[in-house]
């Protein structure tokens, strides 16, 4: 059975000293039966991975094509602009064009993830979830330890409260 790893690498908040920072940011190395076979953002500001962990999330139960994404990438380099779409009940990256994107299909008992036309893998749909929920609970131990967010704007009143609500609902189904 593959062991397929996530990680999320050097955590932190962009702008430390303020508690209105709502995107946690660093870089991910991802590991398959030990190896290493991807890594971004890891010697700078990275990506805004609170958001990656959502994303990651959503893909656990169907599949993720950026070309078909309103978000348009699985890890967004950041979350400066974030609205909710009423319509599919989600919240949504508007992102920069420096964000990552793989392409993530669900077969009947597996997951094919192409990172790359380099670089394709299969894993069971068990371990793909096991894989995203550990990202997603490095994630959110970082940010729920972290000095309380504080949402200081009403754009970020209209999305905050929902991403907090989506990320723990898919967070906690995606244990199994």
């Amino acid at each position: 059975m593959a062991r397929l790893v996530i990680e999320p690498v050097n955590l932190h908040w962009v702008y430390d000293a303020e508690t209105t920072d709502l995107c946690v940011h660093g870089g991910f190395q991802v590991t398959l039966d030990g190896e290493l076979i991807f890594k971004a953002g890891v010697e700078d500001d990275g990506f805004t991975l609170s958001t990656a962990a959502l994303h990651l999330l959503r893909t656990v139960t169907r599949d993720y094509d950026p070309a078909q994404s309103e978000s348009g990438q699985l890890f967004p380099c950041c979350g400066n602009m974030m609205v909710f779409n009423e319509e599919r009940a989600e919240v949504v990256n508007v992102p920069c064009p420096n964000g990552i994107d793989w392409i993530v299909r669900h077969d009947v008992e597996d997951v094919t993830v192409h990172i790359s036309d380099a670089l394709t893998f299969a894993i069971t749909c068990a371990q793909w979830a096991a894989a995203v929920h550990a990202f997603s609970s490095s994630v959110r131990s970082f940010y729920f330890t972290s000095p309380e967010r504080v949402v200081d704007n009403e754009d970020d009143a209209s999305w905050h409260p929902k991403f907090i609500d989506e990320w723990s609902f898919l967070h906690f189904a995606a244990a199994g």
